[in-house]
């Protein structure tokens, strides 16, 4: 818990890059309560930044485990600085490897 803190404190420093990475790494579904308030507090001092935006959408055009979580829970104080095109794509793309996964296993 205090790991996620520090780490999501990290996330609001010019380099944070390496932060989202170790956050997206760790988040699970027991973490998304600690995440949510981080993320308040964090937008609250405006402390959720350009950085972060840059650093995020890597980790969510590579599924990093956690990374749609935390892109939910920022997008909406870090909205000017996301590119959605790479977002959209990542999202396309799964939803049609998830839809070819279920049909190939239902043939079967």
């Amino acid at each position: 818990m205090h790991y996620v803190w520090m780490i999501t404190i990290n996330l609001s420093r010019e380099d944070s890059s390496a932060s989202v990475w170790l956050l997206v790494g760790a988040i699970d579904g027991d973490l998304q309560r600690y995440l949510q308030r981080c993320c308040v507090l964090l937008a609250r001092d405006k402390r959720l930044t350009k950085p972060l935006a840059q650093a995020l959408v890597p980790a969510v055009v590579a599924d990093t485990k956690g990374s749609w979580m935390l892109l939910s829970e920022v997008s909406e104080h870090i909205k000017p600085h996301i590119d959605p095109a790479p977002i959209l794509a990542s999202w396309y793309r799964l939803a049609d490897s998830s839809i070819e996964g279920n049909y190939n296993s239902s043939s079967m």
